[in-house]
C-alpha cells in the first residue's frame, strides 16, 4: 500500500513539473496580442480591448477575460489562440488570434410584402450593404420590420429573418413577411361617461376613425396613450377615481376587402365622484414657513380638485428645497377625504435633512471636448451646494454650444452623507461641417446666385473654439475668407474673434457725371437733383446707356468680440469688433467719369477704410429661419474714418425690429399640423455725416433698393442715405419644414445723398410724405430650408398720391386696356436675422 501511494506522488509530482514546463507563458508579460485572418476588420477596431492587456502577466482568469471581450463584439464565426514567444524569447508572450470573420451583407431581400414598399422596410433596418451580418442584427431588424407593421395596423404580421451565403461567401440576408389583415377603425364608442359627451372626449383622442382626414389604423401604443388622455381630462376636472376599465374592439359586420378588418373601439369608463380641493396642511417644515409653502399652492380652496395642477404645485414645493440645495429631505403626502362634502385635502409631512454639496463633478461620454470645455458651462464647482435650477441652466448651456446630440445628468450619493457627485453624460454630436453648393443674395451687386464652399469646425480641437474657411464664386463677385473666434476669454463668457477677407466686386449700374456740366449734384442725363429725384420717385431708373461699371478689390482684416446672455426674458447679446481694409478702384477712366468723387479718388489707389461697430440685440424668436413666435431687436452703429486712418468717412445706423405671432395653429386629420403665422418686419437704415461734417462713401457703403430684399418690385436705385423699409406677412405651411405659402405687403422710403450737402437725404427724411413710399402686394411660395431663403411671388406695385392710388404697370397678365394693369413676378430673399 506504502509503495503504491509513493507510485502516486512521484506520478503527480512529475505530471506537475512537466505541465508548469508546458505551460511556459504563464506570468510572463503580454507583449503584443495579434490578429490573423482579418479582412473587413481592422487591427484598429480591436485596439480598444487589446491595449489594456498588453504588458500585464499572463494569466488563466485574463485570458478568458480577453476572449469573452472578444466573443462579445460578435465580429468572428470562429477563433483559435496560440502563445507564441516575444522577441526576447520565452521572457515575454504574444498572444495570437486566429479568426474567420462573419459574412459581410451582399443583398437583402425582402419576401411576402405587398402594401409596404421595400424601401419603406429596408428604411428600418439596421443592416446595409458591407456591413457584418450576425443572427442577432437579423433578429433585431426583424422585430423591427414587425413594429413597423404594428404601427401601419397590422397587429397580426408575422416576420422572420435569416442569412445564406452565396458562392463569393457573402451574405445574402432574408426578411419573410406575412402581414396578415391591416385593422382599421370604423367608429369610437364610450361607455360609461355621463360628465362628458362622446363627441368632446373623441377630439381629444390621438385614436381616430377611418374619415376623409384620417386612415384609421388601429395601434395599441395609440390607445394606451387615449387611456391617459381621458383619465387626465377626468383627474384635471375632479373626478380623481375615474378609471378605464376595459377597451374593447368589436369586428364591425360588414368587411369591404379581404386585406383589412374594420373594428368598433369601445371605451368603458368609470367615473366616479367629483371632488373639490379642501387646502392643504405642512408639517415639519421650518426651513421656510407655511405661508412661503402656501404661496407655492395655485389651487383655490373650494374649487375643483385639478390632479394634474396640484401635482404642479407640489413640485415646486419640492423644487423650492432642492434649489436650495436640500435634495435628502423626505416629503410625503397625505390625502384626507370628505365623503360628505365631497372635498380632498391633503397634509404634506417634510422631513428636512442638511444641504448637499457637491463632492465631485465627473464628465463621461466626451471623446473629442476637453472636460473644462463642459465644466465651464455649468454653473457650480466641487464644494457649491446642490442646486437644481443651476443644473438645469448648466444642460442649456451645454445644448446651446451645439457639440452635443443629447446631455443627461445623474446625481449618486458620495462618500458621506450630505455630499453628492454631479455626473454629466454627454453624446457628441457633428461639429464639423463641409458645405458647398449654391446660395443666393441681394445687394449692391446685381446678380443673386453665388457658388460657395466652406469648411467650419465649431469645436476647434475639443477647446471649444470656432475656425472656419470659406470661399464665394459668381460672375460679379469673388471672395475667400477665414476665421478664428475663441468663445471665452479669460475665463469669462466673452467671445473674441479675428477674420481676414480677400474680396472682388463687379459693381454694375454705377451712376456717371460724364456730360457736362459736371458737380451739379446729379447723375447723368440729369441736369438738376430735383430732376433726378423726382425720376426716382416716380419709379423711373436710371437708363443703363448712362450706368457704368467698375472693378473693386478690397483686403481686410476684423477683430470682434461680444457677450450673450440667456436670460429668462430671452437672449441679450451686445458685440463690438474693429475691421480695416485696403481698397482698390479700376475702371477706364478714359471712357468712364463714376458720379462718385470717392470712387474717382480711388482709381489705381490702394486706400486704406477702417469701420469701428458695435451692436445690441435682444431675441425672444423661436427659430431664426422661420420663426413662429417672439421678437427681434437690434441696434448697430458704424463708426467709419474720423480719427481712424481712413478714406471714407461717415457715420450708419441701422435699427431693426422684428415681430412673429401664431394666428393658428391645429391638427388636420391625423397628423398634418395647419398652421397660420403673421410676421411683421421694420428697418430704419442713416448713412451721417462724420462729426466733422465730412462724409465720404462709395455705392458700396451707401444704402440701396435691390427689389429683391428693400422694396420687392421696385427697380434697383443706389447712393441712399436715410431708408425706411417694412414688410407685413402672412404665411401658411404647405410642407412645414421645406414651402409655405406666403402673403405680404412692404412699403419703403429711401433719400439719396446729395454730393454737394450731406445732409440733405436725412432732412428730407425728417420731411418725409405718404407720397415718396413705394408699396407692394404680393402672394407666393417661401422657401425654408436654411441657406435657400427664397421666395417667388405675383406682386402689384403701387403709390399713393394725393389724387389716389397710382398703380404701377407689370408685364405679367396685362390687359392692353388698361396702361397700369399686370403684375410684377419678383424672387425675393425672405431671411430675417
Amino acid at each position: 500500500m506504502r509503495k503504491t501511494l509513493l507510485v502516486f506522488v512521484l506520478l503527480i509530482l512529475c505530471l506537475s513539473a512537466w505541465t508548469q514546463e508546458d505551460n511556459w507563458w504563464v506570468g510572463k508579460p503580454i507583449e503584443d496580442i495579434r490578429f490573423e485572418g482579418l479582412l473587413s476588420v481592422s487591427e484598429y477596431d480591436l485596439e480598444g480591448i487589446t491595449n489594456q492587456y498588453i504588458g500585464e502577466p499572463f494569466t488563466d482568469t485574463l485570458s478568458w477575460e480577453l476572449q469573452s471581450k472578444i466573443f462579445a463584439l460578435d465580429y468572428f464565426e470562429s477563433y483559435s489562440i496560440d502563445a507564441v514567444e516575444g522577441s526576447q524569447g520565452t521572457d515575454s508572450v504574444v498572444i495570437e488570434f486566429t479568426v474567420k470573420e462573419r459574412p459581410l451583407v451582399d443583398e437583402i431581400i425582402i419576401n411576402g410584402n405587398k402594401n409596404l414598399r421595400d424601401s419603406e422596410i429596408l428604411d428600418t433596418v439596421l443592416l446595409k450593404r458591407d456591413d457584418m451580418v450576425t443572427r442577432n442584427k437579423v433578429r433585431l431588424d426583424a422585430e423591427a420590420i414587425r413594429t413597423l407593421y404594428i404601427e401601419k395596423g397590422y397587429p397580426d404580421a408575422e416576420v422572420s429573418g435569416r442569412f445564406e451565403k452565396n458562392q463569393e461567401g457573402r451574405a445574402v440576408v432574408y426578411f419573410d413577411v406575412n402581414e396578415g389583415a391591416q385593422t382599421r377603425i370604423k367608429n369610437i364608442y364610450f361607455s360609461g361617461n355621463s360628465f362628458v359627451s362622446d363627441s368632446t372626449l373623441k377630439r381629444r383622442l390621438e385614436t381616430k376613425e377611418q374619415g376623409l382626414f384620417s386612415s384609421g389604423i388601429y395601434q395599441e401604443s395609440t390607445i394606451e396613450q387615449d387611456k391617459r388622455i381621458i383619465l387626465s381630462y377626468y383627474w384635471e376636472r375632479g373626478y380623481v377615481d375615474a378609471q378605464i376599465v376595459e377597451v374593447r374592439q368589436t369586428p364591425t359586420p360588414e368587411q369591404e376587402d379581404e386585406d383589412r378588418n374594420y373594428v368598433d373601439i369601445t371605451f368603458y369608463i368609470e367615473e366616479g365622484s367629483q371632488y373639490t380641493y379642501g387646502g392643504v396642511e405642512f408639517q415639519g417644515n421650518t426651513l421656510f414657513t407655511d405661508e412661503e409653502l402656501q404661496e407655492l399652492i395655485r389651487q383655490e380652496k373650494g374649487a375643483v380638485l385639478n390632479r394634474t395642477a396640484l401635482q404642479a404645485d407640489f413640485t415646486r414645493v419640492a423644487n423650492l428645497y432642492f434649489d436650495d440645495g436640500y435634495i435628502f429631505n423626505q416629503i410625503d403626502r397625505r390625502e384626507i377625504r370628505n365623503e360628505q362634502e365631497r372635498s380632498i385635502s391633503y397634509v404634506v409631512e417634510i422631513v428636512e435633512r442638511g444641504r448637499a454639496h457637491i463632492e465631485n463633478i465627473i464628465i463621461k461620454g466626451n471623446t473629442k471636448t476637453k472636460d473644462h470645455v463642459i465644466e465651464r458651462e455649468i454653473p457650480l464647482e466641487v464644494g457649491d451646494v446642490f442646486s437644481r435650477e443651476k443644473i438645469v441652466q448648466g444642460l442649456q448651456n451645454l445644448y446651446n454650444t451645439q457639440y452635443f446630440s443629447a446631455v443627461n445628468p445623474e446625481t449618486p450619493a458620495g462618500s458621506v452623507d450630505n455630499l453628492m457627485d454631479l455626473v454629466i453624460n454627454v453624446e457628441e454630436g457633428k461639429t464639423i461641417d463641409l458645405n458647398f453648393g449654391i446660395s443666393f443674395t441681394g445687394g449692391i451687386t446685381g446678380f443673386p446666385m453665388v457658388g460657395f464652399i466652406n469648411l467650419a469646425d465649431k469645436n476647434f480641437l475639443g477647446r471649444g473654439q470656432e475656425i472656419s474657411i470659406g470661399a464665394e464664386v459668381s460672375t460679379q463677385s469673388q471672395s475667400i475668407d477665414l476665421a478664428f473666434k475663441e468663445n471665452w476669454l479669460f475665463g469669462h463668457r466673452w467671445y473674441g474673434g479675428i477674420n481676414f477677407g480677400f474680396e472682388h466686386l463687379l459693381i454694375d449700374g454705377a451712376y456717371q457725371d460724364l456730360i457736362a456740366p459736371n458737380n451739379i449734384g446729379a447723375p447723368d442725363p440729369y441736369d438738376s437733383y430735383e430732376e433726378y429725384e423726382w425720376a426716382i420717385e416716380n419709379g423711373e431708373g436710371v437708363n443703363s446707356d448712362y450706368l457704368m461699371e467698375y472693378d473693386s478689390y478690397e483686403a481686410s482684416l476684423g477683430v470682434s468680440t461680444g457677450y450673450t446672455w440667456n436670460t429668462w426674458l430671452g437672449r441679450i447679446g451686445l458685440g463690438t469688433g474693429l475691421s480695416t481694409s485696403l481698397n482698390y478702384i479700376w475702371y477706364d477712366d478714359e471712357v468712364y467719369r463714376p458720379y462718385s468723387s470717392d470712387v474717382r479718388d480711388n482709381l489705381e489707389t490702394w486706400l486704406p477704410i477702417t469701420r469701428l461697430w458695435t451692436s445690441l440685440s435682444f431675441d425672444t424668436r423661436d427659430l431664426i429661419y422661420n420663426p413662429s413666435k417672439g421678437y427681434y431687436l437690434n441696434q448697430r452703429f458704424t463708426y467709419t474714418g474720423g480719427f481712424l486712418p481712413s478714406t471714407r468717412d461717415y457715420l450708419r445706423s441701422t435699427t431693426t425690429g422684428d415681430i412673429y405671432f401664431t394666428l393658428l395653429d391645429t391638427i388636420i386629420g391625423k397628423s398634418y399640423r395647419f398652421r397660420s403665422i403673421l410676421g411683421f418686419h421694420t428697418e430704419f437704415a442713416f448713412i451721417l455725416p462724420q462729426f466733422n461734417g465730412d462724409l465720404a462713401a462709395t455705392d458700396a457703403d451707401l444704402l440701396y433698393i435691390d427689389g429683391m430684399t428693400v422694396a420687392l418690385g421696385w427697380p434697383r436705385v443706389l447712393g441712399g442715405q436715410s431708408r425706411w423699409d417694412s414688410r407685413l406677412n402672412l404665411t401658411f405651411p404647405i410642407f412645414e419644414q421645406f414651402l409655405w405659402f406666403d402673403n405680404f405687403a412692404s412699403a419703403t422710403v429711401m433719400y439719396l445723398r446729395d454730393e454737394n450737402d450731406p445732409h440733405l437725404g436725412l432732412e428730407e427724411f425728417r420731411d418725409m410724405q405718404l407720397e415718396d413710399f413705394k408699396f407692394t402686394l404680393g402672394s407666393g411660395l417661401k422657401l425654408t430650408i436654411p441657406g435657400i431663403p427664397l421666395g417667388f411671388y405675383f406682386a402689384k406695385r403701387f403709390k399713393i398720391l394725393d389724387d389716389g392710388i397710382e398703380w404701377q404697370p407689370g408685364p405679367l397678365f396685362k390687359d392692353e386696356d388698361d396702361p397700369d394693369s399686370g403684375l410684377d413676378f419678383i424672387i425675393a430673399f425672405t431671411m430675417t436675422m
